[in-house]
């Protein structure tokens, strides 16, 4: 399926159209769910040892309010880019039902795979899909 537009702010209030113009990895997710910090974490982790790029990541937060996001980011000192969907726009575009859900984008705005709640297998289909 093609990927469908939507937009979101960034953590300088700035708009954030998604998908991201060229491949990258979207992640849906919140601040108050286990589960999206140890998957946030782990693509952090990837992130730090060089195996994937910060601009190839997308952490879209959830209805959430703007100063605890990003509280919780410097606290996490994640890498990648935060955006914030106030609206739940994008996830209504995606059917996102639940956090952690994990799209990979492709870069003719195809959904290449989805993963909803922890993925055993997160870092090698990171490493294969952004080959």
């Amino acid at each position: 399926t093609i990927a469908q537009n939507a937009t979101a702010f960034d953590l300088n209030n700035q708009i954030i159209s998604i998908p991201l113009p060229k491949k990258h990895i979207l992640v849906f997710w919140a601040t108050w769910c286990g589960p999206c910090k140890v998957e946030l974490g782990r693509i952090n982790a990837m992130i730090l040892s060089g195996e994937i790029t910060a601009d190839s990541v997308l952490a879209v937060s959830i209805g959430e309010d703007p100063n605890v996001v990003s509280s919780f980011v410097n606290e996490q000192k994640y890498l990648f880019k935060v955006a914030i969907d106030i609206s739940g726009q994008s996830t209504q575009l995606y059917q996102v039902s639940g956090t952690p859900t994990i799209l990979f984008i492709d870069a003719d705005q195809k959904v290449n795979w989805v993963t909803a709640g922890i993925s055993p297998s997160l870092e090698f289909r990171i490493r294969s899909f952004m080959k």
